[in-house]
């Protein structure tokens, strides 16, 4: 097998392991695999940078590290907006914000719309992104679910 191979093998290990992490609730050893991930992915892949550092961020913050939580997601807010235009990062973000929204962290969300609002260059937009969240439940889950198909 190539190297290629082996790698692509290895990083999906990593990422199935972060998942088992999550949902054994392990919540700081799967940020910190998710964060390793979204950092092999800046150097070789990709494409699974940007929901690496959402879910690195998720996870920190159910874990109640709200500092780490915080960085990982402007760092794939900053990933995402250095490699793509506007309906990208749009999109990111609201998948950040719907995270952060079952979180309960609405201070968080108000700060990632901001960040959104001054990427972008668009007056007005994080009252918009914050009053168009769904509502949702304490108890949804969706480690499964990206949300992240756009990008």
């Amino acid at each position: 097998m190539n190297q290629g191979g082996t790698r692509n093998q290895r990083e999906r290990a990593m990422r199935d392991e972060a998942y088992r992490l999550l949902r054994g609730r392990e919540y700081l050893a799967a940020a910190e695999l998710f964060t390793q991930i979204a950092y092999l992915g800046e150097l070789r892949n990709r494409a699974v940078v940007p929901e690496s550092y959402l879910r690195a961020g998720q996870a920190y913050l159910q874990a109640g590290n709200t500092v780490e939580g915080m960085a990982r997601l402007q760092a794939g807010v900053e990933f995402v907006h250095g490699v793509a235009d506007h309906p990208p990062l749009l999109e990111y973000g609201r998948a950040i914000l719907r995270v952060l929204r079952r979180l309960g962290q609405d201070a968080q969300a108000l700060e990632v719309a901001g960040w959104l609002e001054r990427a972008l260059e668009t007056p007005g937009l994080a009252l918009r992104l914050i009053q168009e969240l769904p509502e949702t439940t304490a108890n949804e889950d969706d480690w499964e679910a990206s949300g992240l198909d756009a990008l």
